[in-house]
Order: structure tokens, then C-alpha cells, then sequence
């Protein structure tokens, strides 16, 4: 995208047509957008499963045989080995 502006600015100073440098313009602010909301995606699945985890290594220090994470069953030993 940044380099889509500098074109746009040395074309315009050249007179020269810019076409190029606006679809740079807009295939970077494109991606930068989807890149952003993946990001955020992200970032919000790994703390919901973060949570899960750390709900059940609760659980088992609380006494629990097993527990379930993301719809598995798992021993508490295998969690609390993690």
C-alpha cells in the first residue's frame, strides 16, 4: 500500500497516467483490512480455548477425575501435566 501512494505521487508529478499505483492503493488496504479481522479472529479463539483450559486446570486441582475441554474428555492428569 505504501508503495501504491508513492507511486501515485511520483506519477502525478511525472504527469504520467497512475493506474497501477491506485490498484496497489486498494489491493493493500484490502488485505490490510482482512488481515486485521483475522487477526482479531484470532486472538478471540485462542482466549476462548485459553478459558477452557484454564476452567479445567481449575477443575482437576479442585479434585475432579476428569474433565472436559473442547468436547473431549480428559483426565485430569494429562491437564495438569500441561
Amino acid at each position: 500500500m505504501i508503495l501504491g501512494i508513492v507511486a501515485v505521487v511520483q506519477s502525478k508529478k511525472a504527469g504520467a497516467k497512475n493506474g497501477l499505483g491506485v490498484a496497489a492503493i486498494i489491493v493493500g488496504a484490502v488485505l490490510t483490512l482482512f488481515w486485521i479481522i483475522g487477526m482479531i479472529l484470532f486472538v478471540t479463539a485462542m482466549s476462548a480455548i485459553g478459558g477452557s483450559v484454564l476452567d479445567a486446570a481449575e477443575a482437576c486441582a479442585n479434585g475432579a477425575e476428569s474433565v472436559e475441554v473442547a468436547g473431549q474428555l480428559i483426565s485430569c492428569a494429562d491437564v495438569l501435566s500441561q
